[in-house]
């Protein structure tokens, strides 16, 4: 399993850079454009944009969870690797194992998307989307899991999975 899960529990301000204005500059870079490039950076850049956006609404920031990781992180690899299409191929095992790696928890959902070379682009893709927005701003979901994974021709993956807890 990649390192990039160990690094889900620094969530703070990665990505940003401050400027002589009050206001914090974000800086998006691209993914990578190589199947073996580090993905620590956009699930840590992913992680606050969903956060910013939730508190943007009064919603409380859900926290990045280890177990949700890793299970997300599998499906996106198994999406990038042409294992399974995109989708949400297994979806029920994984909120399942999510459910009894915490001991507990109910609603479960999650997002994917493919393609999208910045943590802001498929942000703003999934927020352009009813039904992946809804999943965003769901009030009951207090944790999640991501995954960031690119094929072999540079196509990123990404997968958010979601819990309530």
């Amino acid at each position: 399993m990649k390192s990039i899960l160990l690094a889900l529990v620094f969530v703070s301000a990665c990505g940003l850079s401050s400027n002589n204005s009050s206001t914090p500059e974000v800086t998006i870079e691209p993914v990578c454009k190589a199947a073996s490039c580090n993905t620590e950076r956009p699930v840590r850049e992913l992680t606050s944009f969903i956060n910013s956006h939730r508190a943007s609404l009064g919603l409380r920031q859900i926290v990045p969870v280890f177990a949700l990781s890793q299970s997300a992180e599998v499906h996106t690899q198994n999406m990038s690797d042409g294992r399974y299409p995109l989708g949400h191929f297994g979806l029920a095992e994984r909120c399942m194992s999510s459910r009894r790696a915490l001991g507990g928890g109910n609603a479960c959902s999650e997002i994917v998307a493919a393609g999208q070379m910045t943590s802001d682009a498929v942000l703003r893709s999934w927020l352009n989307s009813w039904e992946h927005r809804r999943a965003i701003e769901d009030p009951r979901f207090t944790r999640m899991g991501l995954g960031v994974s690119v094929s072999r021709s540079g196509r990123p993956y990404w997968t958010v999975l979601f819990l309530q807890y």
